[in-house]
């Protein structure tokens, strides 16, 4: 008799420990149900609102007049630099003001890839001689904070009775 109460005690250990891992898987897998509910739930929604998202950005990039004003600050240096470039009024005006500052003469222009290129004369007078005239206007002018164009390398410089010198005046 006394065998029978040793194995009885022996087997109600086992199955206590059974039961609590079944209810701990249980709990478990009713807890990663859930979570995973919860998940699918979330996942649903954001595909939703990227679905609006990308429907108003659709909609946005269809729209003209945004393309139109991408382009224009996509290109809007680009603009700006041939905007610059046809201000030849205010080049021919501001060549007229150095020709009487600095006593020049200009001989035509041309405007080609951002720059003037031009031909100096410059004659000797009561006030000055040619070489001081081209002297001065080549050093002050270079120095000339309100100076349109920055002077480049002289090209030729001829000296006989009058001083010629071509001249690249870069568009600032």
């Amino acid at each position: 008799m006394e065998d029978i109460k040793v194995l009885n005690n022996k087997s109600r250990a086992p199955y206590f420990s059974s039961l609590l891992l079944l209810a701990v898987v249980l709990v478990w897998t009713v807890a990663s149900y859930i979570y995973d509910n919860i998940l699918i739930n979330i996942n649903k929604w954001l595909q939703k609102e990227i679905t609006q998202i990308e429907s108003n950005i659709t909609e946005v990039q269809n729209d003209k007049n945004i393309q139109i004003y991408s382009l224009l600050q996509l290109n809007k240096n680009v603009i700006e630099k041939y905007e610059s470039m046809n201000k030849i009024t205010d080049f021919i005006n501001h060549l007229n003001t150095v020709k009487t500052k600095y006593n020049l003469q200009f001989n035509g222009f041309n405007l080609t890839d951002w720059k003037i290129t031009t031909d100096v004369s410059v004659i000797s007078d009561d006030s000055w001689i040619a070489f001081q005239k081209a002297r001065d206007f080549i050093n002050k002018y270079r120095q000339d904070t309100t100076a349109l164009f920055g002077l480049w390398f002289i090209n030729s410089f001829e000296w006989m009775d009058e001083i010629k010198f071509n001249v690249d005046l870069k568009i600032k």
